[in-house]
């Protein structure tokens, strides 16, 4: 029988998929990085990057529910779950690991035989003449070369009337330059991700009520969470440059931007 929180949860997704507004019903494309954007992987560290492989189930805190909340509000959506890392290196841990995290259900793509450098542009342009959506959700890191692909591929498409929406993790602190008139958006954790992606308008009101009420408060002390395996900043992360400002009048926020100001400021680190 279910739980009471997970009743919560199934209705506040419901009215948010009735309330969404405009977006949901768009043909919405989402492709999403793992390694260092779901998956904690440090891949700047070989060392430690070897060890983060080998644990299918360490990942950032909160991305499974927002992803779970944007999916179940978003009619026509396809979701990919799109990696440089080499099939034969990491394909089975990967898919472990999106179905440990219950993540949702989507098309996972590892590096077969594409180079690594051309892999990830090659298969949005395929999915996007395949798919023809409406919105391109793309969500990544800073580690190594998302920001540029999704730029460049936003790039290709500006004359057919796609919409796209860039989210980069922020973990190497990378100056991304971001241009203006660029739709992209740095973020730390994934409380901030579904703030930005309500001002958007991708994410529905009553779920950024629910991240407010479910993930925030575990953010803000991380000691509650209670799984080893789920951290909301790791150790390695570099944000210096990072800021996010909360209305005034969102009192739980406003203690998030000062959390991360705390944290970006100082060498104070969450250990996985």
């Amino acid at each position: 029988m279910p739980s009471l929180k997970q009743i919560l949860l199934i209705l506040t997704l419901w009215i948010g998929s009735v309330l969404a507004g405009p977006g949901a019903w768009a043909r919405v494309l989402m492709v999403s990085d793992i390694d260092d954007t779901i998956k904690i992987a440090n891949v700047r560290n070989k060392l430690e990057a070897a060890g983060y492989a080998l644990n299918s189930e360490i990942r950032f805190y909160g991305m499974a529910e927002v992803y779970q909340q944007f999916a179940a509000q978003t009619t026509d959506l396809d979701i990919v779950y799109l990696s440089r890392a080499p099939a034969w290196l990491l394909g089975s841990q990967h898919r472990r690991f999106l179905s440990i995290g219950e993540f949702p259900q989507g098309t996972y793509i590892p590096r077969s035989d594409q180079p690594a450098e051309t892999h990830k542009l090659f298969h949005l342009r395929r999915l996007i003449e395949e798919k023809r959506p409406d919105q391109v959700v793309l969500i990544g890191d800073d580690t190594e070369i998302d920001f540029e692909v999704y730029q460049q591929i936003r790039q290709e498409y500006l004359d057919q009337k796609i919409e796209f929406f860039i989210f980069i993790r922020v973990i190497s602190d990378q100056d991304l330059k971001i241009s203006a008139g660029v739709p992209a958006q740095r973020f730390l954790t994934s409380v901030d991700l579904a703030w930005k992606m309500n001002e958007l308008g991708l994410l529905s009101s009553q779920s950024l009520t629910w991240v407010e009420e479910n993930l925030l408060p575990s953010i803000l002390a991380p000691g509650k969470i209670g799984d080893f395996n789920q951290v909301p900043i790791p150790h390695f992360v570099r944000c210096a440059s990072y800021s996010w400002s909360a209305p005034l009048q969102h009192n739980s926020w406003s203690q998030l931007e000062s959390f991360f100001k705390k944290r970006c400021q100082s060498s104070a680190s969450f250990l996985p």
